[in-house]
């Protein structure tokens, strides 16, 4: 039996692979490859496994090699990005349960994609606006806090350097043109297409978007907010029309000054070349802080938070 995981890295279209994935698990087994149980399945592995609920673990792979036998496949695939950001600890553990479960494994690959480091430092501040975790001033004073060759590092010294295979998401560099034709590609299925067509799952933010996203993570922080203020947050702040979000030509200086040791390791080690790209500012002087705060306060009234209904005073959920 042959296992690939893919790992991410964060804010390389995980989620759009995924949704591919799941969506084609018929077309996947027919050419002998699993995608077993769905993507969930697989996040919640990884979760039992850094949280020690090693049992649990057993009996969710259980079920995946029970799956790939009765479709008698030979290669299982399992896509999950918490997977480069657990602990090292973690990961070694994971690796001893695959061998230990799955009848006849044999080869473990790890698939990863990278990601140019201002688009990558961009989507990221992106993705941490939209869910209230962080302020723009907090973002643009770290803008590079989770470094590239710490998490591909963890896989290779787990899993050995010859098992992990460096794959760029830039558009020049995806085989057929979208990540999810070059993950096809990377598991032997190139020219493989998914049945239906793929959809936008994560949109960016307008600069716009972004100024309001930061107000209302001040009026309202993500500890705060409801599961569903949550949902709805995000989608109304996608929708906010203006400009693409663009990070200050500064702090686009210091993610390159920042990301250059990665880069480097990578080149080094992968034979990789990844160019930072800045993108030139964009003019908002229409749009100021005091606009962006009034239809925040627009948002927030019309999702008003039912009492007792914060993700804290429910568990923590």
């Amino acid at each position: 039996m042959r296992l690939t995981l893919h790992v991410g890295l964060p804010k390389t279209a995980t989620t759009t692979v995924q949704h591919v994935l799941e969506g084609s698990k018929p077309l996947l087994a027919a050419k002998g490859i699993v995608y077993p149980g769905s993507t969930a399945t697989h996040l919640g592995l990884v979760r039992q496994v850094q949280s020690g609920r090693i049992e649990d673990a057993e009996r969710t792979l259980d079920a995946m090699a029970e799956e790939a036998r009765d479709a008698g496949a030979e290669h299982v695939l399992l896509s999950c990005e918490q997977m480069s950001l657990m602990p090292e600890r973690a990961v070694v553990r994971l690796k001893e349960l695959f061998e230990a479960r799955l009848p006849g494994l044999r080869e473990i690959r790890v698939l990863v994609y990278v990601r140019e480091p201002i688009g990558f430092a961009t989507s990221l501040c992106q993705q941490r606006l939209k869910a209230g975790t962080t302020r723009l001033a907090a973002f643009e004073a770290n803008p590079w806090p989770l470094r590239l060759l710490p998490l591909i590092m963890k896989q290779v010294r787990t899993f050995g350097r010859d098992a992990v295979e460096l794959r760029s998401l830039h558009p020049g560099h995806l085989v057929g043109g979208t990540v999810a034709d070059d993950v096809f590609s990377a598991i032997g299925l190139e020219g493989l297409r998914p049945k239906e067509p793929v959809p936008v799952l994560n949109r960016s933010l307008s600069h716009q978007g972004a100024l309001v996203a930061d107000a209302l993570a001040a009026l309202l922080p993500r500890d705060q907010r409801s599961l569903v203020q949550r949902r709805v947050f995000k989608r109304q702040l996608e929708a906010i029309p203006g400009e693409r979000f663009v990070l200050p030509d500064a702090v686009q200086r210091a993610i390159i000054t920042a990301s250059r040791r990665d880069l480097v390791g990578l080149r080094s080690l992968f034979g990789l070349e990844i160019t930072p790209m800045p993108v030139p500012q964009v003019d908002v002087r229409g749009f100021d802080g005091a606009m962006a705060e009034a239809m925040a306060r627009d948002i927030l009234e019309r999702v008003a938070t039912p009492p007792g209904d914060t993700v804290g005073e429910r568990g923590g959920r």
